[in-house]
């Protein structure tokens, strides 16, 4: 049992909610916990590891499953295309410069990341002169990464890499089929959700009639912030669980908290300005393998 598709991300691209509306359509089965991780952080276990995540799909179903970090490595892509050939691949874009910024605050929010978004910037820029994610030795440096997330400059930062969205089209593209990737926006989803989803639903060949009927979902990533406290004492996943199963008067108070100090950081426009430069060629990039003009990134 193994997957028919992959939300392949990238990270801060909507794909907690993709895999929360495919979720909801009897024809597909998407894995219980989202990202396993498995071609990129996990792949040493084997793949009895892997399908162990599908065995509860029933016959006929299609099987899926959500990894934004798939989206920027080559050496997962790779090892994708090796190992899953036939498998159909959805990638999910979003203006890079919010998706950078919304990266770091996340990370900074679980009290991961430990620097100031410019500093990060700063040493994304400078690791990119000498590491890529290419190949095995790619994959050893992204091994590296996940094993030394709290060391500072020694920590091999992606918040450029992921955003760079006219390379990840192109590299799927180089490995696989038009017919078997399939590009979204998430300004579409946002604003066109029933329609972006139908889209879809066309692409996996499953009834594209169907009308996803929660589309409510609540992002436990979104609201780290008011769950810091939590997250410290038992992690990530537990807090995630925990935060599911609280009455909503308790929800309410870690949202209110939130609200009141997530106003502390705002991308500067300074900030904004170079990035904005740092990713323009890549815009364009995008611009020409989709035909969707994207100059409101860039300008």
């Amino acid at each position: 049992m193994l997957p028919d598709f992959l939300v392949a991300g990238p990270p801060k691209c909507a794909s907690t909610s993709l895999h929360f509306y495919l979720n909801q359509h009897p024809e597909i089965f998407m894995s219980p916990e989202k990202e396993i991780n498995f071609f990129n952080r996990h792949y040493h276990k084997g793949f009895d590891f892997y399908s162990s995540h599908f065995k509860n799909a029933a016959p006929g179903q299609k099987i899926g499953e959500a990894t934004p970090e798939y989206a920027f490595l080559p050496f997962a892509s790779d090892r994708i295309k090796k190992d899953l050939p036939d498998v159909k691949i959805i990638l999910c874009f979003r203006n890079p410069v919010e998706r950078a910024f919304s990266d770091w605050l996340m990370l900074w929010d679980a009290g991961v990341e430990i620097d100031d978004f410019k500093t990060c910037i700063d040493f994304n820029l400078k690791q990119m002169e000498t590491i890529s994610f290419d190949g095995e030795k790619g994959a050893q440096v992204w091994f590296d990464r996940v094993n030394h997330l709290h060391q500072g400059e020694k920590w091999v930062r992606s918040y450029l890499q992921a955003g760079m969205n006219g390379s990840i089209l192109e590299d799927y593209l180089s490995k696989f089929s038009q017919n078997q990737v399939k590009y979204i926006f998430m300004d579409d989803l946002v604003s066109h959700v029933d329609e972006t989803l139908k889209d879809l639903f066309r692409f996996l060949q499953v009834d594209e009639q169907f009308v996803v009927p929660d589309k409510d979902e609540k992002n436990f990533y979104y609201d780290r912030k008011a769950y810091r406290s939590l997250i410290k004492i038992i992690g990530v996943k537990p807090a995630r669980r925990i935060a599911h199963l609280m009455p909503d008067n308790l929800k309410n108070v870690f949202k209110q908290k939130k609200s009141q100090v997530k106003k502390k950081w705002v991308l500067e426009d300074a900030e904004r300005k170079r990035l904005k430069d740092i990713f323009k060629p890549d815009i364009q990039k995008l611009e020409h393998l989709t035909g969707r003009n994207l100059k409101h990134w860039y300008e």
